[in-house]
């Protein structure tokens, strides 16, 4: 070591994030390994400080600032790092800036434009983080400050003498053991964290054997999979449980149930845990595409924490599904779970994403039928284009994408991190397919109002049954939604929701990074409507579904108009009479029974509703709606119950959102709110 440094290098870390009402903080496990794995190797040289809070960062930096300031770089924090990076320069021009993280676009010459247009920054991690961080560390350690420029670093990038020639290091190859090093979690890294109720991230396996064009998770050179050991496993989650106060987790294996037998005990830990402590309330996570029988088993035991069963499909398109090297979970496996689902009375949720190479508008509506024939919920989304992913860097001209840029949700936010300098407004983007050479804007905008009706018809079950006896009767939901879609005009409600959907979906879109920042950050009526909630940048199906949910179930009765007037073309008046049973019990399951004029308040919700019931319509439900419901008529008639699952928290959260308005007060209600917002009826 060089004899001129006496002190222990200081190094801050930090995953920053925009400390936004209604955003998820989690806790920053990438760093807080890096922060381990360095400490490991160099235990009485270093020592670290994890921070996720730009403002405290900044107060330590003036107060005590590091030798070496490192920060996480992802899309949804991208803009707020290169600030504090510049920031951090002007209070102390010594330091050494360091990023990394998956918007690097490690494969990719990125980095240079990165460097280029970005002077405090000094050193890029492009490969294995803990590895890379760590070279930088022993180069300050050996050689000093001054001779850290001097020549290439493994694993990164940086400018030759801090002026001259970008270059890169020898390329790291390979994951990392990562049982090598102390559990960031067990060696208190995170207790400050845990201590603020940010909510726990948790990894069990780190890397993905897959490699889907459209995802940043399986890079192959950070292979094999390294797979954490069961006790430092159970001891962690035991950890946590003890220090956090929120029982929230968000667990983020690629893969989870990859590791068969191994995954299948940990599933069964976190169960008991639950059932003892109410403790994983697991906030994400994503399942290995195996068919076995134990990752079935492990599915059930995540799907009685969550009450709901979860998968990733994308596509059912086989040629989609090769052009991204992705494979979907068997068929068969899906339909076992179907029938899992219906016995435990457990909702399925699947992804699909549009916009994936080679896919069009009609092969996607196929997807979209056949989902909804399997009985599953569909959260559709936008295919967004990641830095860093083959489909952005190498396959953008060969399927010739055309894209636009939007906020990420509720990443933005106002900031004094430079003293005696105007506040600085900063907004992360995003980069959406909006065409390529099978489908076209238009296209992406019916694909859109499909989502919109998919959510509120289906997902939030407002019309559930209905399109299932629909489905029954041979009536797809997609001929449903392009009646709806076609017909609309007639219904004024209508007109003015889809009018303001499609404004609101056009409008959220960008033809540049440059033209957002400017139009939104850099325009005082759109900032302060931003900042003020009261803008129309949010999720918008949530946003418009709530706002149909609960203000304007006019939009709902308009709808079932259209759904009767397409079923009359194909249904017998018999059948026709059945409908109008199956409607009426949808409308029954409906969360707002009374209303108000206006925004919804909690007087206008009632927790329970009680109704009679003359027919056996779950038994005949269960079997498909087979034959007519009026030979199920009950001997003797009984009453229901009707319920709002978790009144409580739903009463809560439009308390705690009555500061807001308009779709975005809506957003909020059901984004953070209980997931069932459909009545759940029993018999008394």
């Amino acid at each position: 070591m060089n004899n001129t440094i006496k002190e222990k290098i200081r190094i801050y870390l930090i995953d920053p994030d925009h400390f936004r009402p209604g955003n998820r903080i989690s806790i920053p496990m990438g760093i807080g390994s890096i922060a381990s794995y360095c400490k490991s190797l160099h235990t009485d040289e270093v020592e670290f400080s994890l921070f996720k809070n730009p403002e405290e960062l900044m107060t330590a930096i003036k107060q005590r600032p590091p030798h070496i300031l490192g920060c996480s770089f992802y899309m949804w924090n991208k803009n707020l790092t290169l600030k504090i990076i510049e920031a951090s320069k002007i209070i102390s021009p010594s330091i050494i800036t360091a990023i990394g993280g998956p918007n690097v676009a490690r494969n990719t010459e990125y980095f240079k434009e990165i460097l280029k247009t970005n002077p405090s920054l000094d050193i890029i991690v492009l490969d294995q983080g803990e590895k890379s961080f760590a070279n930088i560390v022993e180069r300050f350690l050996s050689e000093g400050a001054n001779s850290l420029f001097s020549k290439e670093i493994d694993g990164c990038a940086l400018r030759l003498n801090r002026q001259g020639q970008v270059v890169r290091g020898q390329i790291v190859k390979g994951g990392i053991d990562i049982n090598k090093f102390p559990s960031p979690y067990l060696a208190g890294y995170f207790d400050h964290f845990l201590a603020a109720d940010f909510t726990p991230t948790f990894e069990t396996v780190r890397g993905c054997p897959h490699q889907c064009t459209f995802c940043g998770g399986g890079i192959g050179s950070f292979l094999p999979l390294s797979v954490k050991n069961e006790e430092t496993i159970r001891e962690e989650l035991l950890y946590i449980l003890k220090r956090c106060k929120s029982k929230e987790l968000d667990l983020t294996d690629t893969n989870f149930g990859i590791m068969g037998d191994r995954d299948l005990r940990t599933s069964f830990f976190m169960l008991k845990l639950y059932e003892k402590h109410g403790f994983p309330q697991l906030v994400g996570y994503a399942t290995t595409k195996q068919k076995t029988k134990t990752s079935i088993e492990l599915m059930v035991n995540l799907a009685k924490m969550t009450g709901y069963l979860y998968f990733a499909l994308q596509t059912f398109n086989e040629d989609v599904l090769n052009n991204c090297k992705r494979k979907n979970i068997p068929l068969e496996t899906i339909e076992e779970l179907i029938k899992i689902s219906k016995g435990s009375n457990w909702p399925i949720l699947v992804d699909i994403i549009f916009g994936l190479p080679g896919e069009t508008l009609q092969s996607f509506m196929k997807t979209v039928d056949e989902s909804v024939r399997l009985g599953v919920s569909m959260q559709i989304y936008q295919l967004r284009l990641l830095r860093g992913t083959t489909i952005a860097e190498e396959e953008r001209e060969k399927y010739k994408y055309k894209t636009k840029f939007r906020i990420v949700n509720n990443r933005f936010g106002e900031y004094n991190l430079i003293e005696g300098a105007e506040p600085s407004r900063l907004v992360e983007t995003e980069e959406v397919a909006c065409g390529n050479n099978t489908f076209d804007f238009a296209d992406y905008l019916t694909i859109r109002s499909l989502g919109l009706l998919i959510t509120l018809l289906v997902n939030y079950g407002t019309l559930l049954d209905t399109i299932s006896y629909l489905l029954s009767r041979n009536i797809k939901i997609t001929e449903i939604i392009k009646q709806i879609q076609k017909n609309y005009h007639q219904y004024p409600s209508l007109v003015e929701l889809f009018d303001k959907y499609n404004s609101y979906s056009k409008g959220e879109l960008f033809e540049t990074e440059e033209e957002l920042e400017r139009k939104v950050a850099h325009n005082d009526k759109q900032w302060g409507d931003l900042l003020s909630g009261s803008s129309r940048y949010f999720k918008l199906d949530l946003g418009f579904v709530g706002y149909c949910v609960f203000e304007n179930t006019a939009v709902l009765e308009d709808i079932i108009d259209i759904v009767k007037k397409v079923a009359k073309d194909h249904l017998s008046p018999g059948e026709q009479e059945d409908l109008n049973e199956v409607i009426k019990r949808d409308k029954t399951r409906w969360v707002t029974q009374k209303k108000a004029d206006g925004k919804i308040k909690t007087v206008d919700l009632t927790e329970k509703v009680e109704v009679v019931e003359e027919f056996d319509y779950e038994g005949w439900k269960a079997e498909n709606f087979r034959g007519s419901l009026a030979t199920r008529a009950l001997k003797k008639s009984c009453h229901q119950v009707c319920h709002i699952e978790n009144f409580d928290l739903l009463i809560k959260k439009i308390q705690e959102c009555d500061h807001l308005s308009g779709f975005l007060f809506y957003e909020r209600v059901i984004g953070w709110g209980p997931k069932n917002l459909r009545r759940i009826c029993k018999v008394v």
